[in-house]
């Protein structure tokens, strides 16, 4: 744990997802949406976060054994025993995309698809999750699973609408499908802070400030912020 009382702040040792538009490892200004909405938790509450880049499933481990102080994710289930699900800071479209056919109409069109691209440990929504029936593949990025779909290793790929959006434009991939794509559902990106050490005396500091700066589809308004600042080129 890294936190500690000062006249200046507390600090936490968080991760977000390691990919791009949520990370990025640039400079200050185009760090990713994910860092700026920390920056913005920041000036609502005083507290810190030091920015640890790890894989998706490494974040989830980190959080159970206390190697992570806090993570901004998608609320995942997983680690209900584990976390304090300290508030929602904003929610994003859950979309399944296919390129160069029929786009699916219906859950039940999910079921015909000789592959999903999933990212490895990421919560969709729950009927999709626990669904064993979907051939689900997985990745560890948008980006590599949309260069398995360009190739037919998959026949489509799940993800957050920001999330695709910019992995299909670093691929050359019109993100225009997207309009098309079935809208599986709404997930909200919670700051997750782990119980492994004596946090209850921040989760109304934290609460407070999230539910101050909550908004739908914050993530988007931050991503067009930052491009129209010049990042993600």
């Amino acid at each position: 744990m890294t936190w500690q009382l000062s006249a200046q702040s507390l600090s936490l040792t968080t991760s977000l997802p390691p990919f791009a538009p949520f990370y990025v490892d640039a400079n200050k200004d185009c760090r990713g949406v994910g860092v700026k909405i920390l920056d913005l938790i920041t000036r609502q509450t005083g507290v810190h976060f030091e920015i640890e880049s790890y894989p998706y499933a490494r974040i989830l481990k980190a959080l159970k054994s206390g190697q992570l102080d806090a993570a901004l994710i998608f609320k995942n289930r997983i680690l209900r025993d584990d976390v304090y699900y300290v508030g929602p800071v904003t929610t994003s479209r859950i979309l399944v995309v296919s390129l160069g056919g029929a786009q699916s109409k219906s859950y039940l069109d999910l079921k015909q698809l000789q592959g999903i691209a999933v990212i490895r440990k990421a919560q969709y929504q729950v009927d999709f999750d626990q669904d064993r029936e979907l051939n689900k593949i997985y990745v560890e990025s948008y980006q590599q699973g949309l260069k398995m779909l360009k190739v037919g290793l998959v026949e489509a790929i799940i993800g957050s609408e920001l999330g695709l959006s910019y992995a299909m434009k670093q691929l050359a991939i019109n993100p225009s499908i997207l309009k098309q794509a079935y809208h599986l559902g709404n997930k909200e990106t919670w700051l997750h802070l782990s119980k492994t050490d004596n946090h209850r005396a921040l989760i109304s500091i934290l609460q407070q400030g999230v539910d101050r700066m909550y908004r739908f589809n914050l993530t988007i308004d931050v991503y067009r912020q930052q491009v129209e600042q010049g990042c993600y080129q």
